[in-house]
């Protein structure tokens, strides 16, 4: 087993020489994002006389740093010194650590350490509250994450699971559908694999955690920078290869098999590359007739890739990246077990393509050493096909969806530094969308196919902003903006002013506030709906909605502790107006997300309303002295109002969540190290609508009963993760073995009910059950 091997590791490394690697990176200043020459880089575990100095452009190289865990601390004149602990250096792969220094405002003599919690910090200096920075090691070494940045989102405060089967973040009870998802500073699609229009999340991500940098993912309240969404937001980064040296990963587990390379073009410049292609591991296991008794293999692949090209001051920095996935299932019933129940109700032949990808090219330019142009442009596009085939009587096709989306986007920021307490930051992002949606289903009543969404053309999202900090002091920031958009399709328009406060009353302890009002297109297909009348004529009733907006108000306090351990105590309020619902009935927008169909209703208005509020407490030990620990709890409350005025629980309402994550690492030797991790997650149970099971029988599909519309609740949600690692350096490489236990103790979850058309019964769908997972990792 995998303590027989680990042993006999154990007994093969016992004597051998220190093994080194070379830590290296960039260091620019925060406002102005200039490198900055001179500053001083000393190794302080080990041989502190290991110090390097930063070159014109802000570059350092500290080498023969042992392998392991070291720290390093980073100094210059005029600048907060920063100490950075708990650094992993491996013998297969260079550690690159990018940092951003920040001006002193007072004198030389009252400069103080900005210590640890520089991990904690937003990458955005804009971001004052309701803020997470997600490192990628993190994500890595959290038990029950698969590696997936949204998974490692639901980690912390405010975030409520949506369901093992699927990563969708829901928010302070908002929808999913309201989530922002931005990378490199270029608005993305969907970053999932099995992604449906309309949706924010999926199975399996897109995003190659081993492409990431450190992101922010903010949960809301956000600056002026942040628009078109309402519940939160991922701002996501793409490191860059390796510009001095070949290296290679390779990586086998449950989220696929990957192959990935990187490095330098030449030797006489800087340029770098970055690829990562990955393979579904259950469709490999198939083809070779190996079998896990799921009635549904998903297919899929993906693909990251990024060049980096930072030529010299007269031309400035370009860089290339993109991401794309194919994904594929087919979920037969015609193929099924009759006791079998999974994926689809009975009587039915689904066939699911959802395919995305992104490509980008960015030139950043400074115009002076405190002042840079930064010019983005991107297409991004997807596509879903999908049809569905009945089997009650005769097996012909009930409903065929080929939609496809394009983006084409314009993305420029001037970012002026104009001292050490003033900064502004000016933005346009214009997204012009080509839409080709043909959805429509097969009326047996009528005979004939009529449309669900039937639109083939352009419209455009067009965003501005103006975003300004000020630092009184030391202790005081203020960060205030305002926000513009505009949708061509209708000319609806918003202006939304922000606010961000903070206030350090001491070293250790902080205030923030964060306030602002915030909007959001609907999904488009929305818009597109077909409202279909008895003469076989049609309209598009939806396509003059105004935007869903949302005022929010975030008060936070913070307690550093210690260098290494934060408390975070936060409470927020958010006010939702203008939400779409129909008029006279309990639907509402709201609640869409809630699961894996989008409803498909016409004729609606902006009338609807609702409330998110809540308190959150986190306690945050970053990893030191062999362990780390997180736990946060949430209390809220989330109501909506429908077309027919009625406050109601949304569909999101779980009233509470738990999360109590904890790991440690003890050192085998000079090369191997050990890590245990856990994590306990309670949550309260999922509201659903009871099933009116004799009107669903007459109809022959499903019909809620209105009297109980998100009143029940299910069993509240547990679940408990563990996960072991051990890692190995080798001379010029390190292996990573990793095994997940994801719901040790096999609790059975509702996911949901379900209304079996061909039994006329009610079945309960859970969600997964124990779930062992391995993880085999390759760097050299």
């Amino acid at each position: 087993g995998l303590l027989t091997i680990v042993l006999i590791l154990m007994i093969q490394l016992g004597f051998s020489q220190e093994l080194t690697q070379t830590l290296k990176g960039q260091i620019t200043d925060k406002q102005s994002g200039a490198g900055i020459p001179g500053v001083v880089a000393q190794l302080l575990i080990g041989d502190s006389t290991n110090v390097a100095f930063t070159d014109f452009d802000g570059y350092y190289k500290l080498e023969k740093v042992p392998v392991g865990r070291v720290a390093v601390m980073f100094s210059f004149s005029g600048y907060k010194d920063m100490l950075r602990k708990n650094l992993i250096v491996t013998s297969g792969k260079e550690l690159v650590i990018h940092l951003q220094m920040e001006e002193s405002i007072t004198s030389l003599t009252s400069v103080s350490i900005n210590y640890e919690k520089n991990k904690l910090d937003p990458n955005n200096e804009n971001i004052v509250a309701s803020n997470v920075k997600l490192n990628p090691s993190q994500t890595q070494k959290f038990a029950g994450t698969f590696q997936d940045i949204s998974r490692m989102a639901a980690n912390y405060a405010g975030v409520v699971p949506a369901g093992d089967q699927r990563n969708d973040i829901i928010v302070r009870g908002n929808s999913p559908s309201g989530i922002i998802w931005r990378l490199d500073g270029v608005n993305i699609p969907n970053p999932n694999h099995f992604g449906s229009q309309g949706t924010t999340g999926g199975p399996v991500s897109i995003l190659n955690n081993n492409n990431l940098s450190g992101s922010d993912f903010l949960t809301g309240a956000f600056p002026a920078e942040y628009g078109n969404g309402i519940a939160g937001a991922f701002d996501l980064k793409m490191r860059s290869g390796n510009n001095e040296k070949f290296e290679f990963t390779g990586q086998f587990g449950f989220n696929g098999v990957e192959v990935g390379i990187e490095g330098p073009f030449s030797k006489k410049s800087k340029a770098s590359y970055l690829a990562n292609y990955r393979y579904s591991t259950l469709e490999i296991f198939d083809l070779v007739g190996i079998s896990f008794g799921v009635p549904a293999i998903p297919q899929y692949q993906d693909l990251t890739f990024k060049i980096d090209i930072p030529s010299n001051k007269k031309y400035g920095r370009f860089q290339i990246f993109g991401i794309g996935g194919l994904s594929y299932i087919e979920l037969l019933d015609s193929k099924k077990d009759e006791d079998d129940w999974t994926y689809t109700s009975s009587s039915t032949d689904v066939r699911f393509r959802s395919d995305m990808g992104v490509l980008g090219f960015n030139h950043r330019y400074f115009l002076n050493n405190k002042t840079y142009l930064s010019n983005t442009i991107s297409i991004s596009a997807s596509q879903n096909k999908v049809t569905s085939d009945t089997l009650d009587v005769n097996t012909f096709r009930t409903y065929d969806n080929n939609s496809v989306k394009r983006t084409y986007s314009l993305s420029t920021v001037l970012n002026t530094k104009f001292n050490a307490k003033a900064s502004l930051r000016n933005g346009i992002v214009a997204d012009v969308y080509q839409v080709l949606y043909d959805e429509k289903f097969y009326s047996r009543s009528e005979a004939a196919w009529r449309s669900i969404v039937d639109f083939n053309g352009f419209t455009s999202l067009i965003q501005a902003y103006s975003q300004f900090r000020y630092r009184f002091n030391e202790k005081f920031v203020l960060n205030t903006g305002v926000h513009f958009q505009t949708l061509t399709y209708n000319n609806s328009k918003i202006i939304e002013p922000r606010l961000g406060l903070k206030y350090d009353l001491t070293n250790k302890h902080s205030l923030s506030f964060a306030a602002g009002l915030h909007s959001q297109i609907q999904t488009l297909r929305v818009y597109f709906l077909e409202t279909n009348y008895n003469d076989g004529t049609s309209a598009k009733t939806n396509k003059n909605l105004d935007f869903t907006k949302s005022a929010h108000g975030v008060l936070g306090y913070n307690y550093q502790l210690t260098q290494n351990f934060k408390i975070k105590l936060e409470g927020y309020y958010q006010h939702i107006y203008d939400t779409p619902v129909e008029d006279g009935n309990y639907f509402s927008l709201a609640n869409v997300g809630a699961d894996f169909t989008f409803e498909d209703v016409d004729s609606l208005v902006n009338k609807g309303t609702g409330t998110n509020l809540g308190v959150e407490l986190t306690l945050e030990k970053m990893f030191s002295k062999g362990y780390y620990f997180l736990v946060n709890a949430s209390l809220y409350d989330s109501k909506f109002v429908g077309g027919d005025g009625v406050e109601r629980n949304t569909a999101f309402n779980g009233s509470y969540t738990v999360n109590s994550l904890a790991g440690y690492e003890f050192k085998v030797n000079k090369k191997a190290s050990l890590s245990f991790d856990a994590k306990f997650s309670m949550a309260g149970g999922k509201r659903y609508q009871r099933i009116d099971i004799a009107a669903s029988i007459a109809d022959g599909g499903v019909v809620f009963d209105e009297s109980s519309i998100f009143d029940l609740k299910f069993d509240d949600y547990s679940r408990l993760d563990l996960k072991i690692g051990f890692r190995l350096n080798g001379k010029k490489t390190t292996q990573l073995w990793a095994f997940d236990v994801q719901n040790l103790t096999n609790t059975k979850n509702v996911f949901r009910e379900v209304f079996d058309s061909g039994s006329g019964e009610i079945k309960k769908e859970y969600q997964t059950g124990f779930f062992p997972v391995g993880l085999y990792k390759i760097t050299f």
